[in-house]
Order: C-alpha cells, then sequence, then structure tokens
C-alpha cells in the first residue's frame, strides 16, 4: 500500500503532546485532508497519546511515546505507543466512561469518531493504540452550506 509515512518520538510530557498534536496537524493539512476530518483525527490523535503520556508512561519524562502516521488516498493510520506496564490490561478492563466528563472519557471518543479503533500489548509491556479514519467516508460528512 504507497502512501506516505511519519514516525517520530517524543519525551512523555504534556508540553511534547502538544508539538505531537502540531505535527500530526501538518501532515494531514500538508496530504490535503479537509479541515472537519483533521478535527475529528486530532481529537482521537491528542487523547490517545494524552492517555500514553499520563496513564502509559506515568508522566515520567525518562520514557517516551511513538506516533507512526500513514495515509494515501482512502486511509489515515496511526499508531501511538508508550513505555509504560500494565496498560492493555487497564484498558480492557474499564467500564464505559460518561463522554461529558472532564477525564476518563479517551478511549470512548477514541472508540467513538474512529472507523479502526484498536489495542495492542507490546512486548516490553507497553500499549499500541492503533486509529483509522476511512477518508473517502469522511469527506462525504462535509457539512452543506
Amino acid at each position: 500500500m504507497s502512501g506516505h509515512q511519519l514516525k517520530k518520538r517524543y519525551i512523555s510530557s504534556l508540553q511534547q503532546v502538544d508539538q505531537l498534536h502540531t505535527d500530526a496537524e501538518q501532515f494531514l493539512i500538508e496530504h490535503g485532508v479537509d479541515r472537519g476530518t483533521v478535527n475529528r483525527i486530532m481529537l482521537s490523535i491528542s487523547e490517545a497519546a494524552t492517555n500514553a503520556v499520563v496513564h502509559g508512561n506515568n508522566s515520567d519524562e525518562s520514557k517516551k511515546i511513538e506516533i507512526e502516521l500513514f495515509i494515501n488516498q482512502n486511509w489515515f493510520l496511526a499508531d501511538i505507543s508508550d513505555e509504560g506496564s500494565g496498560g492493555y490490561a487497564r484498558v480492557t478492563s474499564r467500564p464505559r466512561s460518561d463522554l461529558m466528563a472532564e477525564s476518563g472519557r479517551g478511549v470512548d471518543l477514541i472508540n467513538h469518531y474512529a472507523d479502526l479503533f484498536e489495542y495492542t500489548e507490546l512486548e516490553h509491556g507497553g500499549l499500541r493504540v492503533s486509529i483509522g479514519f476511512d477518508l473517502k467516508k469522511h469527506k462525504k460528512l462535509k457539512t452543506h452550506k
């Protein structure tokens, strides 16, 4: 599957999540994704990255989070990984959250917006969150004026 890729590592800090957000948004815009779809994707990426820093790596700045982005004409895919431990058990056993709550809703928001949402426990115990968006489907969601 041919397309464009971006892979970066960041220190586990919320300031670095802001940089990750900027990098991912720029990648999407550079590849012609419409603003509405960018917003849905960025909400999902921001939630996954924040969870990786806060819950996966416990805000330990000696640990890293990694993001891998891929885009082609049909799909946008993102993998966000942490270096923590026990994340898979936590995410698979958590109750459904209140979407209006200020915290604890990231997994449910990602599940709501993304067309693909999976999590995988890594060899070292970290968690990889995989998010996918069907770009052809989301272009049809543009609002008409």
